[in-house]
């Protein structure tokens, strides 16, 4: 048996987007939809009866407004607990006490970040305004694990069916924010990095830059082929993102025609996955990620199809938006700077529901849960606090079969500077993975 019956009133964008995604993708199940009781109650097949009436022979989800309405509403209902876990959308129903459907597009369609005010020093929706994090369950993918909840019901309503097991996965990701620590950057910006380390007494990093432009040392931040030796050790799946900005404020990679800094990058493209990393003004500007975009594509020779936001830094919908309008279809900004955790409550992708056009879209997304700079910069944590985070959401991935995504630079692993020890945590994680 591989389908289920689903009775509802109404058939709507969103409902059809939770379902295909609950069942169809995470499942492997079909289904369809109807809103016809006598058809319902005659059926044979597995039976999901997602409404406000009871309905005998069946599962039965009480359901909330949220799948039936068109418009942003950031309520998420009653909070309560189920299994030990915490739920939003709470309801009297017996098997699933709350409406897991709608909690499940509430937390997928990030409908809370639209419009939300309290934004940090970058423009960016901030953790402390998350339910999840409100809930104290921002460390866990609690969306997957209500999912783990309901497949238990399912199968012990209907053991006949032929539900589908995830295996884990582990994607290796890196964001290129400065190819090099000091070289090829050009006279201006060379002197100014001579001039401030004098100033403040760096006599150490004035002869390590000395060398280094010299040619006599490697860049500290050139570790483009130890990634490409871990990357065959370890078998992996290697995503880079390259910053292809124009030098700014908060955009300092290299210039995109230094012919160094083009060898290196297609060295990578030689061996692993590139994406574009859009700039820090970028989420708002479909003009300047197009010419982004454009460069990437020329280096590459072909179409650019993955993303990830520089400081991920979006705004919904428009950040989304452009990006389907440049052709991306995969996008790896959902997670957060400032702490560790899934965002959207899920270790999985999904596309991304567009809910002002009430359309799911081509966009799919890929949630991160960890960033380097996270665990050193925003959490301070040492090399051994960060190898025991590293680990434990690592088993939170797998625990519920789902893709473990890190965001790496290549300067955290270059042990340089204040990434002393850093290295060792990465390979660490490798090892926790495998």
């Amino acid at each position: 048996m591989t389908e289920v019956l689903v009775f509802s009133q109404y058939s709507t964008s969103r409902l059809h987007y939770v379902l295909h995604w609950v069942l169809t993708n995470r499942l492997g199940l079909d289904y369809r939809i109807t809103n016809n009781v006598m058809e319902f109650g005659a059926s044979q097949e597995a039976k999901i009866n997602y409404s406000n009436q009871t309905l005998m022979g069946c599962i039965n989800i009480d359901s909330s407004s949220i799948l039936y309405e068109t418009t942003i509403n950031e309520n998420f209902g009653e909070i309560g607990e189920w299994n030990g876990k915490h739920i939003i959308f709470k309801n009297g129903g017996n098997e699933i006490p709350f409406d897991l459907f709608g909690a499940v597009f509430y937390c997928l369609s990030r409908m809370e970040e639209y419009g939300n005010s309290k934004l940090d020093k970058h423009g960016r929706f901030t953790h402390q305004s998350s339910i999840l994090h409100k809930l104290k369950v921002l460390h866990t993918p609690i969306v997957d694990l209500w999912l783990e909840g309901f497949k238990e019901v399912l199968l012990s309503f209907y053991p006949a069916l032929e539900v589908k097991s995830a295996k884990f996965k582990f994607l290796n990701t890196f964001d290129i924010d400065q190819a090099f620590c000091y070289a090829e950057k050009g006279f201006t910006r060379i002197a100014g990095g001579f001039m401030k380390d004098l100033m403040k007494f760096k006599f150490r990093q004035t002869l390590e830059r000395v060398l280094v432009i010299l040619g006599v040392r490697a860049d500290p931040f050139d570790t483009f082929e130890y990634i490409i030796e871990k990357h065959h050790q370890y078998n992996l799946k290697t995503v880079v993102f390259l910053l292809l900005a124009d030098f700014g404020a908060y955009d300092k990679n290299i210039k995109i025609t230094n012919l160094k800094f083009i060898q290196r990058m297609k060295r990578l493209l030689q061996e692993v996955s590139l994406g574009i990393h859009p700039s820090y003004f970028s989420f708002q500007d479909l003009e300047l990620m197009r010419k982004e975009v454009d460069r990437l594509a020329a280096l590459q020779g072909q179409a650019v199809l993955q993303s990830r936001q520089h400081y991920l830094k979006y705004e919904l919908p428009h950040t989304f938006r452009n990006l389907i309008e440049l052709g991306i279809r995969q996008e790896y900004s959902m997670g957060y700077a400032e702490v560790v955790g899934f965002r959207a409550g899920t270790a999985h992708s999904f596309h991304w529901f567009d809910i002002e056009r009430n359309e799911v879209t081509l966009l799919e997304i890929h949630p991160s849960c960890v960033m380097d700079v996270t665990l050193k910069n925003y959490l301070q944590l040492t090399p051994e606090q960060a190898k025991a985070t590293l680990l434990n959401l690592i088993q939170e991935v797998k625990q519920v079969n789902g893709t473990f995504i890190p965001i790496w630079h290549n300067e955290s692993i270059s042990g340089f500077g204040p990434w002393k020890g850093w290295r060792a945590v990465y390979e660490a994680m490798l090892d926790f993975t495998k």
